[in-house]
């Protein structure tokens, strides 16, 4: 599998992973804070197992899988930090989420610039796409609400609109950058 197909499967994944997230967060916000927090460090331990894994198994040739290792360990202590530290994080998880969701929302905002230079004509929609993602970032970040059950809830349904956005740039980005190849490899032939 080519690089650029690892990567979209990667991103897909993640990002349904992290809409379904939301859903729960949203529908079920009586689960425990906790149980959440040590579900995540489980994930984050397996991820960061999986990842040394894939860093010791391939090919050393290929370069694109360096920080594997880094990425692998990260992940594994971020895991058991969340064991150790689950107060603590639960008290700034709205912010942490909502740090979480600007960065994506940056991404979005770069890939609405990218379809403009590629002249999608519909980029603008994108483009709006990250700034209501930028919006509900900064409001994660300054007003973390003070019932628990109602951050849960705001934080599911920002995660699952974040996820969605995600979805619909990443297949409309994959599919101008699919016509982009097709029209330089066409100026190639001619």
């Amino acid at each position: 599998m080519d690089i650029f197909k690892e990567l979209k499967t990667h991103y897909f994944i993640s990002t349904i992973l992290y809409t379904l997230l939301g859903i729960v967060l949203l529908c079920f916000p009586k689960i425990t804070t906790k149980t959440i927090c040590y579900a995540i460090g489980i994930i984050l331990i397996l991820v960061g197992i999986g990842y040394i894994i894939s860093y010791i198994t391939k090919d050393f040739s290929n370069m694109y899988s360096r920080y594997e290792l880094v990425i692998g360990m990260s992940a594994i202590l971020g895991g058991i930090s969340i064991f150790l530290f689950s107060e603590m994080l639960l008290s700034i998880l709205p912010v942490l989420l909502g740090i979480a969701v600007l960065l994506s929302s940056i991404i979005k905002l770069q890939r609405s610039f990218d379809m403009l230079r590629a002249k999608y004509s519909r980029w603008w929609i994108f483009l709006i796409f990250s700034l209501l993602s930028a919006g509900l970032g900064v409001l994660l970040i300054l007003h973390p609400f003070t019932s628990v059950l109602i951050t849960i809830r705001v934080i599911g349904a920002v995660m699952i609109w974040n996820g969605i956005t995600d979805i619909i740039t990443g297949i409309f980005f994959i599919k101008k950058i699919k016509e982009f190849k097709q029209d330089m490899e066409a100026i190639d032939v001619d």
